[in-house]
């Protein structure tokens, strides 16, 4: 039965050749597949929001290029295209996606003047863009959805001008006016930034997520609720205990406070004693599923309740 079996197998007839083949464009995208310049992991990014088409952009474009030019090693800028009623920002991201978003931008903020509609589609051909492309550009889906992610990360970031730049999380308009911004403005600002970073590194942040952690820096203070890594967690019924062991596990993500004064809840030597006499607590606090060191059945508990963003 053994012999049968193998001479089925061994008689099987071989695959037949596959039929000659095709090349088959396959589009891969990353998380954030923006235009930019730099290290990924450079100590400062910054983001230029701005509008493709306007004189203003076209100034803001050039001087950040200047400021990442003088440091090519420590700046990472990133161009995001906001979506207006002309078709200049589509058509950029259109480049972007064809490899030509900087040949197309340095042609049309080569002037003083920003081309018309009609001209910036003519420089969009001369760079290397198919009129066909530039002609549609508005309409492509993933032309679109980057148009949107870059409207929703602007509304994130809580930026209020166009255009405006964002360094290491942190908008700049209320500081430095992205238009009308010159290098030795941005210097300024990318020192006060790059001293911060090199904080952030040595309280254990990553260089890759420098970038997050400034923004997540700039809404320590929001009374919202954290932003979960996970979309799954949102699901999670809540647990003190299981936050707090997250963040001393990996950290907040904030930068730290200074110490700030004693409040009623603390020891402080010179009040005057509770006539009383009365402890601070009415009965003993739940110690289940806290991070613990020590025997369970210790006869001292010290509980340790403290800001985790502080000292």
């Amino acid at each position: 039965m053994l012999v049968a079996v193998a001479l089925v197998l061994v008689t099987t007839p071989a695959i037949a050749p596959a039929s000659p083949g095709r090349a088959v464009r396959v589009e891969h995208h990353i998380a954030d597949d923006a235009p930019s310049i730099g290290p990924h992991d450079a100590m400062v990014t910054v983001e230029l929001f701005f509008s493709p088409g306007q004189v203003p952009a076209h100034d803001a474009y050039r001087t950040l290029k200047e400021l990442q030019k003088n440091h090519p090693t420590r700046v990472r800028a990133v161009f995001r295209p906001l979506r207006r009623n002309q078709n200049a920002p589509a058509i950029a991201l259109a480049a972007h996606r064809r490899g030509l978003f900087f040949e197309l931008m340095d042609a049309l903020s080569a002037g003083s003047v920003a081309p018309s509609p009609t001209a910036t589609v003519e420089v969009a051909v001369k760079v290397g863009l198919s009129r066909s492309a530039v002609e549609r550009a508005h309409l492509d889906v993933a032309v679109d959805a980057a148009l949107d992610e870059n409207e929703h990360r602007k509304h994130r970031l809580g930026t209020t001008t166009n255009p405006e730049l964002v360094m290491n999380g942190r908008p700049l308009g209320s500081i430095v006016h992205a238009g009308t911004a010159t290098v030795e403005n941005l210097e300024l600002q990318y020192r006060i930034a790059l001293d911060d970073a090199r904080r952030a590194l040595g309280q254990g942040v990553p260089a890759r997520a420098l970038a997050a952690w400034g923004e997540r820096r700039e809404l320590c203070d929001d009374d919202g609720p954290d932003k979960l890594d996970k979309p799954d967690e949102a699901d999670e019924p809540p647990s003190f205990a299981w936050h707090l062991g997250e963040l001393l596990e990996r950290g907040s993500g904030c930068a730290v406070l200074q110490h700030s004064p004693a409040t009623l809840d603390e020891y402080n030597p010179d009040a005057p004693p509770r006539r009383d006499d009365a402890p601070l607590l009415v009965k003993p606090l739940p110690p289940a599923g806290l991070p613990t060191y020590g025997p369970s059945d210790a006869a001292v508990p010290i509980f340790v309740i403290c800001n985790l963003r502080g000292r």
